[in-house]
């Protein structure tokens, strides 16, 4: 957990205040969906990212109530998916 909290909470704890706006409209709704990806951009279910080393499912998708879609990507490099880069916040 203490690695989770590092790598992952943290970075996003340090960016609220950037992002406060769509923390508030999102944070009320519930998430319909969670996408991974692995290294190689493949969508991954639930369980296959669980059996994989943690540092290769490090990118994934949140989709909320409303559609809208946030792209995460804690993963050392940057990620090209829909057709944007995501920096990484690692």
């Amino acid at each position: 957990m203490d690695d989770k909290i590092k790598h992952e909470i943290m970075p996003a704890a340090t960016n609220y205040y950037q992002k406060r706006r769509l923390v508030k409209r999102l944070s009320g709704q519930p998430v319909t969906g969670i996408v991974y990806y692995a290294p190689a951009g493949r969508a991954l279910t639930s369980g296959e990212a669980a059996l994989l080393p943690k540092k290769e499912s490090r990118r994934f998708c949140e989709e909320f109530a409303d559609g809208s879609k946030v792209w995460l990507n804690f993963a050392d490099q940057p990620w090209e998916a829909a057709g944007n880069t995501i920096s990484s916040a690692a």
